[in-house]
């Protein structure tokens, strides 16, 4: 679940919150049980309790895929069609690539260096995290490992330099009903630039806009886009 990218967390009657799904492989099949859970989610109630001590009661009032749109309550048909995005680390056009990219932390990155939270991202550990994510996925939902060459990526990233660096630790916490205590979820936020050869490093980055890196990415965190420079 991608949270809206926004700092508030106080929700007022007629205020919209919008949030992304992803789903992976066979798991698209049941979207229409997610859609039914949200609906559902709304009417018990989300967030704190207030000074009535009910959560905040919402209705879902559309789902869309792009600019395409899904299901609306209105009509109450889910219009799936051919929406699914078969993402892949396929090659990318020569003449998009750039020496230097930016690279933005859009939500929390965790991730473990030699046993600890890291708050230092070379590209090199770039590279690890994001080969991680897209062969635990591709393997889980895809049935193989991708064929790449793991050491000779990571050996070629570490040429490639960090330049301005404006990254920093950023504290998130939750709170888990099921373990009924708080539970911190701070990691990496911010944006840092990279220079050198980028060329081959294309597709892992597109790949890892689409599918986020590092810990629980099913909370949303590790969101990261990238642009030329």
């Amino acid at each position: 679940i991608e949270p809206p990218l926004e700092t508030k967390t106080s929700y007022q009657p007629g205020d919209t919150l919008e949030c992304g799904l992803i789903l992976f492989g066979e798991v698209n099949r049941m979207l229409p049980y997610f859609i039914h859970a949200f609906e559902e989610m709304g009417r018990i109630g989300l967030g704190r309790r207030g000074a009535e001590g009910r959560a905040g009661n919402y209705c879902l009032i559309k789902v869309t895929s792009g600019n395409r749109l899904l299901y609306s309550p209105a009509d109450g048909r889910l219009k799936v069609g051919e929406t699914i995005e078969d993402i892949t680390l396929a090659p990318v056009r020569h003449e998009n690539f750039s020496d230097c990219i930016r690279l933005d932390l859009e939500t929390p990155l965790r991730f473990k260096k030699e046993g600890r939270l890291s708050d230092g991202l070379t590209f090199e550990t770039l590279v690890r995290l994001m080969l991680r994510r897209a062969s635990s996925l591709l393997e889980a939902f895809d049935g193989r490992e991708p064929e790449l060459d793991y050491r000779g990526l990571i050996a070629r990233a570490g040429t490639v330099a960090a330049g301005p660096c404006e990254v920093r630790w950023t504290d998130w916490e939750r709170y888990s009903n099921r373990q009924r205590q708080r539970m911190q979820l701070g990691g990496l936020t911010g944006a840092i630039s990279y220079q050198g050869r980028l060329a081959e490093f294309m597709p892992l980055l597109e790949f890892a806009k689409k599918t986020h890196i590092g810990k629980q990415t099913s909370f949303g965190l590790g969101k990261i886009v990238f642009e030329s420079l």
